[in-house]
């Protein structure tokens, strides 16, 4: 519990304090939630991207639609459908898996507690959750952080692993749970609180807290021991052969994690341990001066001898004295500036000049510089000590200029005379960047300390230093792919890092302008694109989209209150979504590459495309996140472009010829051939890719577009029917082409359909005053073409004259076959499709105009008299009147949605026959067809939303109970027959397992009635009597031979389970009442 300890009292006035404010913590949570998706979307391939694509795109249109529960469970039911489509795909446990079995069992797990962590994520957005359910809200809160890492740091982990390899994936997932503790952490107030609680002091209150001290202990934990353990675990048959190079790699993630905590804890992140704060100073100081020496004592051993070891120029054992004592007396000084031990109440500065000169010596001395140039470093070390006691510009300017001599010598020294060419460049010239680069480093430092005068001076310094740095490595890296190499990736990653830091210190210290600051965090952001894929121009353009995409994020600020973001105008949002887009299109190879590098293939033309939308649409999105979240519109366009382009990757289209024309020889898709060939019988082309894929996206954009309001269809008949039309067209110019190219006698009769359907569809959800006069009549025509198409390629076959050899009637037959399964999957799906426009159009109206569905006798049920107001609210004219006009006019409505509910569900079960021979588990997947069930004034007039579960669990047990029997059945006579009839033994174990069976499910079927009957009329049965009959199924399940009968025992435990605590929750809360 968040506050189990306090007393009523604090409770109370802490509940008083809620506010149902918007989550603020996104941008925390994405950072770890969406790379672990990521990493699950790549790992389960196209299927488990498509089930999250199609979830998403369904839980929007139910939020535009307004059906907020619906939405709610959208976001549940698309996670764990991703979830499940993972754990399906063989991503986790595949034939093709190497690793253990425990592992993969471990993988999976971890996968589906991100499902719920999503799922947790997407509840906060929810505003009516807010409101309702503040309790649930803040555990939810808590929740998310808490797990948010311990979630996303294995999926991502795996991602590199996967990416870079398991030497050196240790450090990545050091660095890894250092940027989530510093997120998640931290002490950070509530977002639902109307006002920060503040303690005494100042600080936050406790009570306002996210986080406690539980989640405090088990990320701290989790930063300190995870490392070493996981590098051990990896490593242990070097470690424990004492190879030296393991050893220090071990000692360098040891050591790591301390310090970094020991800086954390500077911003209060040990808040929880209760400790004063000179006990944990002290102990801060001490923790870090030990790990301070074990790392430096690691990175010598590690780093300087092992990759540098050519640039030192004395033998041993001197060389180590005199890195050592250059390492070490340069972090002392360092050391006693940080802890403010250095001043006039505490070390010499004299003393800390002496300890600089002393190691800049020692230094120079092992780099091998000539004697007569050793002056050089002791003048600059002495001017550096000089002016941090003076901050004389003048003696920082004698520092810099010592230590850019310093670096030119060595720069020439080594790298001057070398005649080779890195990609492009000749060495001398990546050797004058360097020069260039060290010297904009010594500057920086300097105009620092100018103050406000050199504000301008120090922005322009860290944008060249940005630049360069960027030059520098996208020349050394790109041709040092190895860890070992020219230039590690560690250190793109560090630098990206340090120049983040400085950045964000800098532009938050006003010592920098806002410029500077936005262009200076694209350059060290963008740059880490090296460590995802090293090609030609990946780091430019990867600069270029930045520049394009965060100036949304980081420019627009209020120059009164710069802590609030100025809101941006429509023809600036226009230029950037315009430069936006320029820059993905520049970005177009890179994404190629990225495509190819993770697939092993080249990307097809319409999938390519689709990404580029993509790409750009995901692009835009923080100009209406941040600046048009009251436009429903740029929210609409937004999410109807990026469902554009996630048809486009999922159809794949072929694109004219002409699209090569803006690709290169190395950059050139893969053309899917537009020929009528590919469009023939599917299970000879393998595919149905081509022109009609067009047709298709267009009408599912077009779906999309209509049902968020995107289209202006209501109240609009003749667009409503033109739409209709031109989406039932296309649909049916689809499945012609695509699936039913072989039987073109279909081929009008289909497209009849299709239009018959979007037509129906349409004027169902947007009704007109026509459609209570001809919707009927149209649905009875959709049904009426299912039998026709389905008998009409058999009359033609037998119509034909029989002098087709044997080879081509087979596939004929084939072929008919085909096309009929087609068409009753088609027709099933196309029913489905009514029945829950028809639920969706009814519950939308009723929840609209405030009405309910009471539970009346039965002699007053039926369609328009259980639509009446029970307890009414007040609605607007327009609505009343359309719930009037429903009820008086629309009584057809829930008797068609009726019908196709019935019709989809026999189709389905049709199919699983043919499919499956009648699978038991199907009837589970299936039965929930029957929750679009409907009261009306025919077929179900007794039906009303409370008994919604009861024709589920009635059609599961007919079901269980008849297949049992036709097994029991089927069972003795395959034994009779299989026994000799003369057989007195095999007629009586026959017998006795037909009666044996036979008993078995009939003591099964009390629970099966007790709790159907209980779905019905929800009146509460006696505990004792589920507890007499429930044990009967014990026997049925241990000593049954028909797995069926196996099945519907259990079930009937399970019913019991429920059925009693269903009753007691209703019961708890009648007590409540009272």
């Amino acid at each position: 519990m968040l506050h189990a300890s306090a007393p009523p009292g604090a409770m109370e006035a802490r509940e008083s304090r809620f506010a149902p404010n918007p989550f603020q913590y996104n941008g925390r949570v994405a950072l770890a939630i969406v790379p672990a998706l990521a990493v699950l979307l790549g790992a389960g391939g196209q299927t488990v991207s498509g089930t999250l694509c199609i979830g998403l795109m369904v839980t929007y249109i139910l939020d535009a639609l307004g059906m907020k529960e619906g939405a709610f469970g959208g976001v549940w039911v698309s996670l764990g459908g991703t979830i499940l489509a993972f754990a399906l795909s063989g991503a986790a446990f595949g034939s093709g898996q190497e690793r253990p079995i425990v592992l993969s069992a471990l993988i999976l797990l971890v996968g589906n507690f991100v499902g719920f962590v999503g799922g947790v994520w997407g509840s906060l957005q929810f505003r009516w959750l807010l409101i309702k359910h503040p309790p649930i809200v803040l555990a939810l809160e808590r929740v998310l952080f808490a797990v948010t890492p311990l979630v996303a740091t294995p999926i991502v982990t795996w991602g590199i692993i996967a990416a870079v390899g398991i030497a050196n994936a240790s450090f990545y997932l050091t660095a890894l749970l250092f940027g989530f503790y510093w997120v998640f952490s931290l002490p950070t107030p509530t977002s639902f609180r109307a006002k920060a609680d503040k303690a005494y002091g100042g600080a936050i209150a406790e009570e306002s807290l996210i986080g406690g001290a539980l989640e405090g202990a088990i990320h701290l934990g989790l930063v300190l021991f995870l490392p070493p353990i996981f590098h051990f675990s990896v490593h242990y048959p070097q470690l424990l052969a004492f190879a030296p190079i393991e050893i220090w790699n071990f000692l360098i993630v040891l050591a790591a994690p301390p310090l970094f905590v020991a800086y954390a804890s500077t911003h209060n992140s040990l808040w929880w341990l209760r400790i004063a704060p000179q006990t944990l100073h002290r102990l801060r100081i001490f923790v870090s001066a030990a790990a301070i020496a074990v790392l430096i004592a690691a990175l010598e051993a590690r780093v300087i001898f092992h990759a540098f070891g050519q640039y030192i120029h004395l033998p041993p054992p001197l060389n180590y004295v005199l890195v050592t004592l250059a390492l070490y007396g340069g972090a002392a000084a360092i050391g006693a500036h940080m802890v403010g031990a250095a001043g006039k109440k505490g070390v010499n500065p004299t003393l800390v000049t002496a300890v600089l000169v002393a190691a800049a010596l020692a230094g120079a001395l092992v780099l091998g510089m000539p004697l007569q140039l050793l002056f050089i470093p002791a003048v600059s070390a002495a001017y550096l000590g000089q002016f941090y006691r003076t901050r004389s510009l003048l003696s920082y300017a004698v520092f810099a200029a010592g230590g850019a001599a310093c670096a030119a010598w060595f720069i020439v020294r080594h790298f001057w005379t070398i005649q080779a060419v890195l990609g492009d460049h000749p060495v001398k010239d990546t050797a004058r960047v360097l020069m260039l680069g060290v010297t904009l480093a010594l500057a920086l430092p300097g105009a620092a300390a100018a103050g406000a005068q050199g504000k301008q001076l120090l922005g322009a310094l860290m944008v060249a230093q940005g630049l360069v740095v960027c030059a520098v490595e996208d020349r050394l890296y790109g041709h040092s792919h190895d860890e070992e190499g020219l230039y590690p990736g560690y250190l793109v990653a560090l630098t990206s890092a340090v120049g983040w830091f400085l950045t964000h210190r800098l532009e938050s210290d006003n010592r920098i302008g806002p410029w500077a600051g936005w262009f200076a965090t694209c350059l060290y952001a963008a740059k880490l694109s090296l460590l995802v894929l090293v090609t030609p121009g990946v780091l430019w353009s990867s600069v270029l989209l930045a520049a394009t995409v965060t100036p949304p994020i980081l420019l627009y600020r209020d120059k009164s209150r710069p802590q609030f973001r100025a809101k941006m105008k429509p023809w600036q949002a226009a230029f950037h979504a315009v430069t936006v887009t320029a820059a993905v299109w520049y970005f177009r190879y890179t994404l190629f590459d990225l495509l190819y590098a993770w697939n092993g293939v080249r990307p097809s033309d319409g999938a390519l495309l689709g990404t580029i939308v993509v790409a750009a649409a995901g692009a835009c999105v923080p100009i209406v996140a941040f600046h048009f979240t009251h436009m429903q519109s740029a929210k609409r366009a937004v999410v109807l472009v990026i469902a554009s382009g996630a048809l486009l990757i999922l159809l794949r289209p072929p694109l004219p010829s002409a699209w090569s024309v803006w690709w290169d020889e190395d950059h050139t898709p893969e053309h899917l051939r537009d020929e009528p060939s590919i469009y023939g019988h599917v299970a000879a082309s393998g595919h149905t890719a081509g022109w009609p894929s067009w047709l298709l996206g267009g009408a599912l954009i077009a779906s999309v577009a209509a049902m968020t309001s995107a289209v202006p269809i209501q109240d609009r008949p003749l667009v409503s029917g033109g739409y209709a039309v031109g989406l039932g067209a296309s649909v049916g110019v689809y499945l012609c082409a695509g699936f039913f190219y072989d039987t073109p006698l279909l081929h009008p009769l289909l497209f009849l359909a299709s239009v018959a359907a979007a037509v129906f569809l349409v004027f169902a959800y947007h009704p007109t005053g026509a459609s209570a006069k001809y919707l009927p009549w149209l649905f009875a025509l959709l049904a009426a073409l299912l039998p026709v198409m389905y008998l009409l390629p058999q009359v033609s076959r037998f119509a034909r004259a029989p002098d087709v050899d044997a080879a081509s009637r087979l596939e004929e037959i084939a072929l008919l076959e085909d096309a009929r399964t087609s068409l009753v999957a088609l027709y099933a799906a196309l029913f489905l499709l009514i029945a829950l426009v028809i639920k969706l159009k009814l519950t939308a109206v009723l929840s609209a105009s405030g009405h309910s569905q009471p539970a009346l006798p039965s002699r007053q049920q039926g369609f328009a008299p259980s639509h009446r107001p029970f307890q009414p609210r007040r609605t607007s004219l327009a609505k009343a009147l359309s719930v009037q006009k429903l009820s008086r006019e629309g009584a057809w409505m829930p008797g068609l949605g009726n019908v196709a509910t019935l019709l989809s569900f026999a189709l389905c079960m049709l199919l699983n026959l043919e499919y499956t021979g009648g699978s038991d588990r199907s009837i589970f997947v299936l039965a929930p067809i029957l929750l679009l069930l409907n009261q009306d004034a025919n077929l179900f007039t007794t039906f009303t939303d409370r008994q919604r579960y009861f024709p589920v669990t009635l059609t599961i047990t007919l079901y269980l109970v008849i297949s049992s029997g036709y097994h029991i059945v089927v069972g003795a006579l395959q034994g009779g027959l299989a026994s000799s009839l003369l057989s007195l033994a095999g007629r009586n174990s026959v017998l006795v397992f037909t009666v044996k069976n036979a008993l078995l499910l009939l003591v099964t079927l009390p629970n099966q009635v007790l709790f159907n009957t209980f779905m019905w009329d929800n009146v509460k049965q006696s505990n004792m009597v589920l507890m007499s009959l429930t044990p009967l199924n014990l026997p049925a399940v241990l000593l049954s031979d028909v797995s069926t009968v196996r099945v519907l025992a259990a079930l009937g435990v399970g019913f019991a389970l429920v059925q009693f605590l269903v009753s007691r929750r209703v019961r708890l809360a009648g007590l409540r009442y009272i």
